[in-house]
């Protein structure tokens, strides 16, 4: 009886990055508005996050991910895809009448076995060589479609390697493998047939019948013991025990646990390895995404490095493991700190009055007299002021942003306008660029005023040489227009 091979393991490739990865379901960003498309060329760009890096990578020939730990299922690793016991092959030994006759029937059943391994032999040389010129024709077929990818792009690579004729292939090079046979019934039928010539001596130990003349002949050979017998036979016995010996040497090479077979169902492993890494492509497969966001840093910076890990799966066919290799630097995206401090002009609101004693006429003429005036009344006021900026939200690619701001700025004044004070701005900024930011909001300074009662136009007493003046906070409307650093 002929075993046929049953494929029923899977032969593994793993390879340990950094994360694994075998849900067939792609990682995509929640945020697809920040796409930075990459490529494996890519070393030391820089971006600001938030971010969503994308990259297009060959899914049929490499197994990809951004720092993730992969998983690779290859072809077929088969410790064990081989039944333990197997049922006898050959014909059974007729129980005969003469030592002669059950001779030759040893003799024809080690011709019968002979045979059946000359068979499956060719066979199985034939279907090896047929497994191995289609492995070649698929290893082109994966090396093709990196052009492919260039050239027509993902859709393109998915029709190439799902289509009819490759998928035709690929089931009739799987098919084929079940030709491959093992020689297990082959040598459980030579080692019987060789455990029966051995018992020879033991099953026919004396002549049958009386023998005259010469006992090699046809007449009398049929009454032989194994004492007379093998002195007739011993050429043709020695003959037969050498072949057996060398049948079953030749045919422990075919064995289910022979490194032939073991090298056989690896080559078939591989073949199915490619055939599920395809069934499962899709167009999407072919793009990667990884996200990286930028949370509340405080008044921290953040940087994050990309770097893209790749596994060629092409080694499956050397029947090596495969060997991640890294692109480190693809992306290096920073996100900054929400707080940011600037420089520059404020402009008050609030009315600020420089007071004097001045010489007036009196309406009904005369001499002139003293009386508390103003040189000075500005409706808007500038002053230098320095800001810190909280972002709260940003749009086109960081063109824009929208901030919360508050700044201390130094409202330079004479003893007459109240003297010099600290003044406070807050509300929201408009920053563009990062660089250049608009703030308007509530002005908190301080308001000069006459003391003591006194109004403008009164006369100055003799006593007074300065007019008095107090000044308490107030507010009102300022914006401000400041830059950060260079």
């Amino acid at each position: 009886m002929r075993r046929r091979i049953c494929f029923t393991s899977v032969f593994i490739l793993s390879v340990v990055c950094t994360h694994a990865q075998s849900n067939p379901a792609l990682f995509r960003c929640k945020d697809q508005k920040h796409t930075i498309n990459l490529s494996i060329n890519n070393s030391g760009q820089m971006v600001e996050g938030p971010v969503c890096a994308q990259i297009v990578v060959n899914a049929v020939r490499y197994g990809a991910d951004f720092g993730k730990t992969v998983s690779y299922t290859g072809g077929a690793n088969l410790p064990s895809i081989f039944p333990s016991s197997f049922s006898a092959g050959g014909a059974q030994p007729p129980r005969v009448e003469s030592l002669n006759d059950h001779f030759m029937a040893d003799f024809k059943n080690i011709q019968s076995l002979q045979g059946q391994l000359f068979a499956l032999e060719g066979m199985n040389r034939k279907t090896g060589s047929d497994t191995d010129k289609y492995l070649a024709t698929l290893r082109a077929l994966i090396g093709q479609t990196d052009e492919t990818l260039k050239a027509g792009g993902p859709k393109a690579v998915v029709a190439l390697v799902t289509g009819p004729d490759t998928q035709r292939q690929m089931d009739d090079a799987i098919r084929n493998a079940f030709n491959w046979t093992t020689a297990d019934g082959i040598v459980a039928g030579l080692q019987r047939v060789q455990a029966d010539l051995n018992a020879l001596p033991a099953l026919f130990p004396a002549n049958t019948g009386t023998v005259t003349g010469d006992p090699c002949s046809d007449t009398n050979i049929g009454q032989l013991g194994w004492t007379d017998w093998s002195k007739c036979r011993d050429a043709q016995y020695k003959a037969a025990q050498s072949m057996v010996s060398a049948a079953l040497t030749e045919a422990g090479a075919w064995t289910s646990d022979s490194d032939k077979a073991a090298q056989f169902a690896k080559k078939i492993g591989i073949v199915q390895y490619w055939k599920n890494t395809i069934s499962t492509l899709s167009e999407g497969s072919f793009t990667l995404q990884s996200e990286v966001l930028c949370g509340v840093l405080f008044n921290k910076n953040e940087q994050t490095i990309l770097k893209l890990l790749l596994v060629d799966r092409t080694s499956v066919f050397d029947g090596q493991l495969g060997q991640p290799q890294t692109k480190d630097g693809l992306l290096t995206v920073t996100c900054s700190s929400p707080f940011a401090v600037t420089a520059g002009a404020a402009f008050s609101t609030i009315r600020n009055r420089q007071f004097a004693i001045v010489k007036s006429v009196p309406p009904s003429g005369g001499n002139s007299i003293n009386t508390f005036g103003v040189t000075s009344d500005s409706r808007i006021n500038p002053y230098p002021i320095a800001m810190a900026h909280a972002r709260l939200r940003e749009w086109a690619d960081n063109r824009y942003a929208l901030h919360f701001s508050f700044g201390v700025g130094a409202n330079v004044k004479g003893d007459s306008s109240g003297g010099s004070s600290p003044e406070f701005l807050t509300g929201p900024s408009i920053s563009f660029w990062r660089t250049i930011f608009v703030t308007g909001g509530l002005d908190v300074g301080k308001q000069s005023k006459l003391s003591g009662g006194f109004k403008i136009g009164d006369t100055v007493p003799p006593d007074i040489t300065s007019p008095p003046v107090s000044s308490s906070y107030t507010a009102g409307f300022g914006f401000a227009i400041t830059f950060t650093k260079p």
